[in-house]
This record gives structure tokens, sequence and C-alpha cells, in this order.
């Protein structure tokens, strides 16, 4: 029998390395009233880990993690998100400032002030890239990629603008291309998004670009493996069949196997009940196709499926789902045939 404080996902086992509990749900999403999701069987390492390396990027950097900020649910700083973009879409709003990259206050849920950047077209790929003034120092623009820019009175093919909030940050940017190399010659000058007299808009249409990377698919696996610790239990979770996806949440072992799924997400249940609720997060865990299959949909949005344990099976009272409302105790779903 493992000992009462055995963590899950690595061997520690002394019992004074157990003083805090890791949330089923990153608390970042809310509390679930009474019956919010713990554990007290994930060692403070692993959950002072989890908590920097996962659910911080989890709440903070992926689309689901901004996509709470309009329901109220805000975080405790404000950071820039790096691994999603999102950028001014709308031509007749942006005007010249269309594609402009900006970052979400994780404080508000409003956009924060934008830094300087440079905008050029990569006619390999067919799309815009673009540079913050940290980034320029050692830039190359290949002239197979990005055409050669204009020279001796004639217009060159490059396709590129920077887009600044003031005068002086435009200006540094034209200084750091040209030290590094890079001809650009200011065309166009410098124009402020909102003239003084005129009052930022109230509300701009943002298109928001994500990846969804080994980092993001492990906070999302460690969210199923917690699932699977808190409902079918320690023991069930220590049992080598879930080796594999301990190791890659704690140490980013191996792949998992994952896709996007159109699924219902209550199979064989009312949907105006249990899916059609866009303040929630549901979660299961089933047998599907012959593998152990755990699920997440995040506010009615996209739902993530990954095979947790290849060519096993749940007993089928092991078959549940769960769906987490902020400031609600959490409803449970049970597999239904169709």
């Amino acid at each position: 029998m493992p000992n009462d404080k055995t963590c899950i996902y690595c061997p520690q086992s002394e019992p004074f390395r157990f003083c805090g509990v890791e949330h089923v749900i990153p608390q970042g999403f809310g509390r679930f009233g009474s019956g919010t999701p713990t554990l007290n069987c994930v060692c403070d390492d692993c959950n002072t880990y989890f908590g920097r390396e996962l659910d911080q990027l989890l709440t903070r950097d992926t689309y689901e993690g901004i996509s709470r900020y309009s329901r109220g649910q805000f975080s405790s700083q404000a950071r820039s998100q790096k691994r999603v973009r999102l950028a001014f879409a709308d031509p007749a709003e942006a005007g010249a400032f269309q594609g402009l990259r900006v970052a979400l206050d994780g404080t508000t849920g409003q956009l924060m002030p934008f830094t300087v950047q440079f905008h050029i077209h990569n006619f390999r790929t067919g799309k815009d890239e673009v540079y913050f003034l940290s980034r320029i120092a050692g830039l190359t623009l290949p002239e197979a990629d990005y055409g050669k820019p204009g020279a001796d009175g004639e217009k060159g093919t490059w396709r590129c603008k920077i887009l600044a909030p003031s005068r002086e940050a435009y200006d540094a940017m034209v200084e750091a291309l040209q030290s590094s190399g890079i001809a650009f010659r200011p065309g166009t000058p410098f124009q402020n998004p909102w003239a003084a007299e005129t009052a930022a808009p109230s509300s701009l249409l943002v298109e928001i670009t994500s990846e969804i990377e080994k980092p993001h698919k492990r906070a999302i696996a460690k969210i199923l493996m917690n699932f699977v610790a808190f409902h079918l239990g320690r023991d069930e979770a220590l049992r080598p069949r879930w080796d594999f996806l301990r190791c890659y949440v704690r140490n980013a072992a191996g792949e998992i196997k994952a896709r996007l799924s159109q699924r219902p997400f209550w199979t064989g249940q009312e949907t105006d009940e249990l899916r059609l609720r866009d303040d929630s997060i549901n979660v299961r865990i089933e047998n599907l196709d012959g593998n152990i299959v755990g699920a997440i949909q995040f506010y009615n949005l996209y739902t993530y499926e990954m095979i947790l344990v290849e060519n096993e099976s749940l007993g089928t009272a092991q078959e549940i789902g769960r769906r987490y409302t902020p400031d609600e105790l959490p409803l449970e779903g049970e597999k239904r045939p169709v």
C-alpha cells in the first residue's frame, strides 16, 4: 500500500513536503463553491513547479486563459502575452495601424499600452512578421525572403512599416534598424494612432492567434491527471498504467496523442443542461476506441481530447464528467448510450 503522502507525480513521500494543496482546476479559472476540487497527494515541489511552469501559462498566455478575462476572472499581475498574438484586425477601425500587436492587461481585461514594433512581409511564407525593439540587434533580412530595400532613388520591394506610440519610440526603432545594418529609410512619417484630440475607441476588433505547443498540452494533461486522482483516488493514480501521463506532465517526457474534437461533449445528455454554457469548464474521462481518453472544454469553445492510457479501459462507473462554473458547485455528468 503506498504511503499516504506519496506524490502522484514524483517519488516524494516525506510528510513535511505536503503543506499545500493542488487545485484540480487552476485557481485562475475561479473557485467552485464548497465543491472546489483540491488534492493533498501532490508534493509542494511539484505544486510550485506546476504553478510557475504550467498554470501561469494556461491562465495567462493561451486562448482559453485570456478568454476568462471577459468572464470576470482576472490575474493578479499585468503581463504581456508571449505565446498568444493579438493584433488589430479591422482596416476600417485600425487604418494604418492594422496588424498592430497588442496585449491584454490581466488585471483589468483591457488593452495595455503598445510598444514600438517593426512589421515586414516575408514573401516566402506569405506572412507579415513583427519585431520588437529588443529583437532588432542581429536581425537579418535575406533578399530571397523579404525582397530588397530601395536604393539610389529606386523603389525597393520591401513591404514594411514601423508602428510606434510616440515620435521618440519611432526614431529609436529607425536608429536600431540602421545600426543593425538594415537599410530602412522612413517613407511614411510617424503617425499617432489616436491624436491628442481624439479619444481611443472603447472597443476594437482584435484577431487572436495561438499555437498549441507542448507546455500548453502539458498544462491541460495535468488537469486530467488531477481529475483522475480526485475522482478515482490516489491509489488509482499511482498505478503504473498512468506512468506515461505523470512523466509527460512533470518531466515533459514523450509526446501525448491529442486533438481538437468536434464530438458533443456530454454524449447522450440534454445540451441545454450541460453544454450551452459559455462560463464553464467541462472535464471528462472515458473509454474510447480501446483507450482511456480525457477531454476538456473551456467556455463552450474548443474541446481538447487526449489519449491518457493506450490499450486499457476504465470500469463503467469510472467514466465520469463534471462541469465547473465559478461560484457554483460542480455539476456531475454521466455517460449514457446514444
